[in-house]
């Protein structure tokens, strides 16, 4: 009775007692299983914004693309999982730097505002260039950065080419009829 917190007059059948008993132990059940809702409840809530978190340190708030983080992360990955196998004669991780020629000549004639525009359309231009296990990141301020593995040099050769004539043929489109262009120096290792 005291286990339970009921209390047992001195007269009591032992039917009404069982009974008792059994309407206690059903209270405490349905406020423990309310308890054990909630604490999933939480911990699935902690989970979904510790997977907020995670994306939010890797991915460049600007761009949307990884970030610097993301980028050394997967290098290293790519290492370890490389130092187990032997590659292809001529095959590798394939690393592509992209920086863009004279980027503060647009921040400076056409404002931050522009600028952070350009820097959002070549990081949407890199995610779409991307193959499966390839990875576009940003670095910082105008530098960006390709992870393509398994590559070759010729096809880095190719993907550097793809990737700037196509950030070449990108504009912004003013207000005022000006369309703000940009190109980029691509250079790569293998």
């Amino acid at each position: 009775a005291h286990l339970l917190q009921i209390r047992v007059p001195s007269q009591i059948a032992y039917a009404e007692l069982l009974a008792e008993v059994s309407d206690r132990l059903e209270s405490l059940q349905e406020s423990i299983d309310h308890q054990v809702f909630e604490g999933q409840a939480k911990a699935a809530d902690l989970a979904r914004r510790n997977n907020q978190l995670e994306a939010e340190v890797l991915t460049d708030p600007l761009t949307q693309l990884p970030n610097r983080r993301a980028f050394d992360e997967r290098l290293s990955q790519l290492m370890i999982d490389g130092s187990n196998e032997v590659s292809a004669p001529g095959r590798g991780i394939g690393v592509l730097m992209i920086d863009l020629d004279a980027f503060k000549t647009v921040n400076d004639r056409y404002g931050h505002g522009v600028g952070d525009d350009v820097l959002r359309l070549v990081g949407r231009l890199l995610l779409r260039q991307t193959r499966g296990d390839d990875l576009a990141a940003r670095l910082g301020g105008d530098e960006f950065v390709m992870l393509v593995p398994d590559a070759t040099r010729e096809a880095l050769v190719a993907i550097g080419d793809r990737l700037r004539n196509a950030i070449a043929d990108l504009a912004i489109h003013l207000d005022n009829g000006v369309a703000v262009k940009v190109t980029v120096s691509v250079g790569g290792s293998l």
